[in-house]
């Protein structure tokens, strides 16, 4: 990996990879599932995957909107 990261790269890639690895264990440990949690919002998404789930959770709503009509 060091002919293309430099050694500070590298030390902060395996930082940033702790750090997820250890939050995910933490989501585990609480037992929260994918999307349970702040599922609305769009931070880190690219902008083009949020304009995708917001698409998805507008027409998620409209569908549960006509459920609750009946």
């Amino acid at each position: 990996m060091h002919a293309h990261f430099t050694e500070p790269e590298l030390v902060e890639l395996g930082s940033f990879i702790g750090y997820i690895a250890g939050g995910q264990r933490w989501i585990r440990t609480l037992g929260i599932g994918h999307g349970e949690v702040l599922a609305e919002t769009t931070v880190g998404l690219s902008p083009e995957e949020a304009v995708r789930l917001r698409g998805q959770q507008a027409a998620g709503a409209s569908r549960q909107a006509g459920k609750d009509e009946t």
